[in-house]
């Protein structure tokens, strides 16, 4: 017997309500395409954090020299 709750993420199985549950694949397991997914994903989070905070530190030199070059006579 099986009851079924609408809401879909809860399901209980049996009269003893045991939940059933997923069996997660071990990294080992995991399609060779998937852990590249993975780690491209990982590696373009990282470029991203390391092209923003060197193009921050290059767009405030910028600013500060041409502060310089107006203020300086």
């Amino acid at each position: 017997m099986t009851e079924y709750n609408a809401n879909q993420s809860t399901r209980r199985e049996g009269i003893h309500g045991q939940h059933s549950h997923h069996h997660q694949l071990s990294p080992h397991e995991s399609s060779p395409f998937k852990n590249n997914n993975r780690f491209s994903k990982r590696r373009r989070k990282m470029i991203s954090n390391v092209l923003f905070i060197s193009l921050s530190i290059i767009a405030a030199l910028i600013m500060i020299a041409v502060i310089w070059l107006y203020t300086v006579e």
